[in-house]
């Protein structure tokens, strides 16, 4: 059940005393830490996703709140509105509708995203709890949370 992994002197400092310190820096990891460190960087990976796409929907928010701002200023009656790859022609109404709508979508993502963040934080910090041999994650935590 234990598996044992030696950090190579070498690789690290050079050739100069690897023999001696190769025995000295062996660090003993068991299948169990492994299954925690394995699942506390899925958390990490999924945290950064949710990240990524929390940060493009406020940006799409930031456009929208724009185009809201730019269609009221606007004296035209027909405003040209992109739906996919196209451009349709709609009333100033109609397209204040269909922006509004867009606008309040993108809101609620934001809040579920916010959400799942919130969640997968929670669990990263539980799973970053020190166990009785110390937690060698821990103070990862601190550094890829706080951002």
């Amino acid at each position: 059940q234990r598996r044992t992994r030696a950090l190579s002197h070498n690789f690290l400092f050079g050739t100069k005393g690897v023999d001696a310190m190769a025995a000295a820096d062996t660090i003993e990891v068991t299948l169990e830490d492994q299954k925690r460190l394995n699942a506390f960087s899925r958390l990490l990976a999924r945290m950064h996703e949710f990240e990524a796409q929390l940060k493009a929907k406020k940006k799409l928010m930031d456009d929208l709140e724009d185009a809201e701002n730019e269609l009221m200023l606007s004296d035209e009656d027909t405003i040209k509105f992109v739906i996919g790859d196209c451009f349709v022609h709609l009333n100033k109404d109609a397209a204040e509708a269909r922006l509004g709508a867009h606008s309040e979508e993108t809101k609620a993502d934001v809040g579920e995203l916010s959400k799942q963040i919130a969640e997968v934080q929670g669990q990263i910090t539980v799973r970053a709890q020190p166990t009785g041999r110390g937690g060698p994650w821990a103070n990862h935590v601190a550094c890829s949370t706080n951002r």
